[in-house]
């Protein structure tokens, strides 16, 4: 007599629309984050002169993990493909949750660079507020509002 599967079995189809499901806002999210968030927390970054710093890993881990998730999905849509055209095991007991457990991997990883965004962001902000506080009291000679020169 065989032991009955670990989980209810469902189609292919199934599973992986239910994955991309889960995995599609935040999929859009990370693209908004790439196009927009990102960029701006490297002026700020910039800006603030944190250029090289020893913080600057913050900025380099984001960057990482917004760069390289396009190679990494690419391989595992491979390893899946192979896995369902080449393993009866893979199809009756590991697909499902597997696959899930890759959809939940992948939120924490772009979790971590959102993380790290805020991070480099939290960082650079109070420093580039105090660097604009000090060129705004630095009037220059001639401006409106300083004071008259003594030139005739």
């Amino acid at each position: 007599m065989n032991p009955p599967p670990l989980l209810p079995r469902e189609s292919a189809l199934t599973t992986y629309g239910y994955c991309g499901l889960l995995l599609l806002p935040i999929l859009t999210a990370w693209i908004f984050a790439l196009i927009f968030l990102s960029p701006k927390v490297g002026v700020i970054w910039t800006q603030a002169g944190l250029d090289g710093k020893r913080p600057d890993f913050l900025m380099q881990i984001s960057e990482h993990v917004f760069h390289s998730g396009r190679f990494v999905a690419g391989g595992v849509v491979l390893l899946l493909v192979g896995l369902e055209l080449r393993s009866q095991l893979w199809r009756t007991r590991l697909r499902k949750p597997i696959a899930y457990g890759f959809v939940a991997l992948s939120l924490c990883g772009i979790l971590v660079g959102y993380a790290s965004i805020t991070v480099a962001a939290l960082l650079a902000v109070p420093i580039h507020i105090e660097t604009a506080k000090q060129l705004s009291t630095e009037v220059e000679p001639g401006a409106p509002g300083s004071a008259p020169s003594s030139r005739p």
